[in-house]
């Protein structure tokens, strides 16, 4: 079995990041807590991100 997790990575011209996960080359969300950028989107801030997905013990 093997699978494919890709993260893109983008920057704007403002300096925020937004990030959004492929599986298997389709979008798919972050889960847990994340919260993406708008809803019905697969983009979310790396703020946002840092945050859900900070360690937690």
């Amino acid at each position: 079995m093997a699978a494919n997790v890709q993260w893109d990575v983008f920057s704007g011209p403002d300096g925020d990041v937004i990030v959004r996960m492929l599986y298997n080359e389709q979008e798919t969300a972050f889960g847990g807590e994340c919260t993406p950028i708008s809803d019905g989107s697969f983009f979310y801030s790396a703020e946002e991100l840092s945050s859900c997905l900070a360690d937690k013990r």
